[in-house]
């Protein structure tokens, strides 16, 4: 994929990009600004990551095609490059059947450790 077809998505300052929970449609790249990945725990949000540029956010529900299992704002006025779930299963359709495998498996573990952090 050239950088001519990427489609450039814009978020403001505190602007939800996803819920927890959300139907996958979209990975992201950052390409300039900021990004907090937050859970809900114990009635307060828990920043648990963040992404920065060159940063990529929203992959896990893509790969497994399962919700969200994190929210995600903007922290500052932020681009990101957007990839569909298409492209996404499109290109693990290219890849070894070890790389998947491992790629799913490490997203499982990581799922399983969002979700331990996360009360509805």
């Amino acid at each position: 994929m050239s950088d001519g077809e990427l489609n450039y998505s814009t978020f403001r300052k505190g602007q939800v990009i996803f819920r927890r929970g959300d139907k996958p449609d979209f990975a992201y790249l950052v390409t300039s600004g900021a990004i907090e990945i937050v859970v809900e725990s114990g009635g307060r949000e828990e920043v648990i990551d963040t992404a920065g540029p060159g940063d990529v956010f929203g992959e896990m529900s893509l790969v497994e095609n399962l919700p969200r299992s994190a929210s995600a704002r903007a922290s500052e006025d932020t681009i990101c490059a957007a990839f569909s779930m298409a492209h996404v299963q499109e290109c693990l359709a290219k890849a070894d059947a070890f790389t998947v495998g491992l790629l799913q498996l490490l997203i499982k573990r990581l799922r399983r450790s969002t979700d331990r952090r996360a009360v509805p």
